[in-house]
């Protein structure tokens, strides 16, 4: 895992695995992010009582019930706005924007002029 920087107030651990059970039942907040979605709190998960191979759980986010969820996904989802509107800028997202009327060559270079 590999902390990143994305301005001044606030450094993430970011990092890339399976998820256990064993984390969901532990973890206080949940959300997933997608271009579209940006972060999105998870109120519930649960596993189907149809597999036989695996143990059901089920797992409620409390925090998550309200929109736009708890401390640490509200934080994040303001942060990606203010990114989205130019308004927070870092070596980290530099590249994030891209003028959708520059050129090909240009779009692909990624970043706003």
């Amino acid at each position: 895992a590999d902390g990143t920087e994305v301005g001044d107030d606030l450094e993430i651990t970011v990092s890339e695995r399976d998820v256990r059970v064993e984390d969901l039942l532990n973890a206080t907040e949940v959300f997933i992010t997608g271009t579209a979605a940006e972060v999105v709190p998870i109120y519930s998960i649960a596993t189907s009582e149809s597999d036989e191979d695996e143990e059901s759980f089920s797992v409620t986010f409390p925090q998550q019930e309200e929109l736009p969820g708890g401390p640490v996904t509200t934080k994040l989802l303001g942060m990606l706005r203010e990114v989205m509107a130019e308004k927070r800028q870092c070596e980290a997202t530099r590249d994030w924007l891209c003028d959708v009327f520059a050129s090909p060559e240009d779009f692909r270079k990624g970043g706003v002029s």
